[in-house]
């Protein structure tokens, strides 16, 4: 992966680029985004420990995600609809990433495809049957 490419960079770019200067995003929308990262970087500072600007889109596996969620629910008390709401902000990461850097294809729930569907990966999905 390239330095400039680290998980810290690409957030950075998906909300100043994608999520303000495309989509046009309201500021709740910006804020529960914000917070949904902010809870994952905390998780991984305990579960890694890394610091935010020392991820990579690797360490960010489906096996990681679903923990985080898992984390969200059992220990924070999320419901699931809150749940997957963070799920919704973490897949809206990664298509943003599959474009920007098509090289990284680092989609979380389908990372282990061939072990797992995506609703077994990472809980329900947000617009799933």
């Amino acid at each position: 992966m390239k330095p400039a490419c680290n998980v810290a960079t690409l957030i950075e770019r998906f909300f100043t680029e994608r999520l303000m200067r495309q989509r046009n995003v309201s500021g709740n929308t910006i804020a529960s985004y914000r917070d949904t990262f902010r809870l994952l970087f905390m998780f991984a500072q305990v579960r890694l420990p890394k610091s935010p600007s020392a991820l990579s889109l690797a360490d960010l596996d489906a096996t990681f995600i679903g923990a985080f969620l898992t984390d969200l629910e059992v220990k924070r008390g999320a419901s699931a609809k809150t749940r997957n709401l963070r799920l919704t902000a973490i897949w809206s990461f990664f298509r943003f990433v599959s474009f920007e850097e098509p090289a990284q294809r680092a989609d979380p729930a389908r990372a282990r495809h061939t072990e797992q569907t995506p609703r077994q990966a990472t809980g329900a999905l947000p617009g799933a049957p």
